[in-house]
């Protein structure tokens, strides 16, 4: 039996110890491999790729700019007489 990976062939015959060895070190070059490629996709989706849905802001930013708006948000609620309720206090004024 031959497996054929990253430009490398691994012959396993026999399941001796030295073929094992091979074995599992064939499988750890693979998992490494995905996992690698895996982490550099979530980066690359979650930190540079914008998304429609985000008004075309990357993940990060968009919640970066949650943020803000939500910290801007509760600075001007706690000046409001109503506290969480600032929003349906001024809503009635109006």
């Amino acid at each position: 039996m031959v497996l054929q990976h990253a430009n490398a062939i691994y012959r396993l015959g026999n399941r001796d110890s030295a073929n094992e060895e091979s074995h599992g070190q064939l499988r750890q070059d693979v998992l490494e491999d995905a996992r690698r490629k895996i982490d550099e996709w979530r980066q690359y989706y979650n930190e540079t790729r914008p998304h429609s849905a985000l008004q075309w802001a990357t993940p990060a930013e968009f919640a970066r700019q949650e943020r803000e708006n939500a910290s801007r948000r509760q600075t001007r609620e706690q000046g409001s007489p109503q506290g969480l309720c600032a929003k349906t206090y001024r809503d009635i004024e109006n």
